[in-house]
């Protein structure tokens, strides 16, 4: 079963350079930055067990000049199938579609998660993000510690956490905000997750995008 969003956004997009400042939108327009990008997650599993943990997404990031942003998630996970066991007694796995939507404007945050088995709302605190309307698009400096990914170049994070993971990421500001483009997470057991951007740019978009729904927020 196909799981869309009830939350459409309309485009406009507008030429601009890697650095930029400021776009000149329609009157029922406004500016923001989109992010597009796949995420896969690949856990290791022991022969003969059912598959838990593989993951893949879709992920389209907006970023508002006011700092609020809309982060619309279309993915799938695989998970055992349980039905099809229990007929056959077979292990084999399926893929399970969910949508993901989330909002955040000021120190709020709405997550909306939906699938075959219904939806789940929820609204939590969250604290100030770094912001700056000045700057859409950060323009990084090219260097030995710098990479370019979607046309802009960013820079280099590698850093290894206490438990083993590796984590790899190049990052640019997008209005202020530190965000990573891309990247790997490694874990000791070689399960791993990455990250492909697909595009970034800055457009119009409608304004009722970064508008939070009427929905039974928890």
């Amino acid at each position: 079963m196909a799981i869309k969003s009830a939350h459409t956004a309309i485009l406009l997009t507008v030429a601009a350079t890697p650095a930029t400042a400021g776009i000149s939108c329609p009157a029922d327009k406004i500016e923001a930055v989109e992010l597009i990008s796949k995420h896969e997650t690949l856990q290791q599993s022991n022969p003969g067990i059912l598959d838990r943990g593989h993951g893949r997404v879709e992920v389209k990031h907006y970023f508002s000049r006011k700092g609020d942003e809309y982060v619309l998630e279309n993915g799938e996970n695989r998970l055992p199938d349980v039905d099809a066991f229990a007929a056959t007694g077979n292990l084999s796995n399926r893929w399970e579609p969910y949508v993901k939507e989330t909002w955040r404007t000021g120190t709020e945050a709405y997550r909306s998660y939906r699938n075959e088995k219904g939806e789940n709302n929820k609204r939590s605190k969250i604290m100030p993000r770094d912001h700056n309307p000045a700057v859409a698009i950060e323009s990084v400096k090219p260097g030995n510690n710098t990479s370019t990914v979607a046309g802009f170049n960013c820079r280099k994070v590698q850093k290894t956490l206490p438990n083993g993971t590796t984590i790899s990421t190049c990052n640019l500001k997008i209005y202020g905000l530190n965000q990573p483009l891309g990247g790997q997470k490694l874990y000791k057991d070689g399960s791993h997750q990455t990250t492909q951007v697909l595009s970034l740019e800055q457009l119009c978009v409608e304004e009722s995008l970064f508008k939070v729904p009427d929905r039974n927020w928890k």
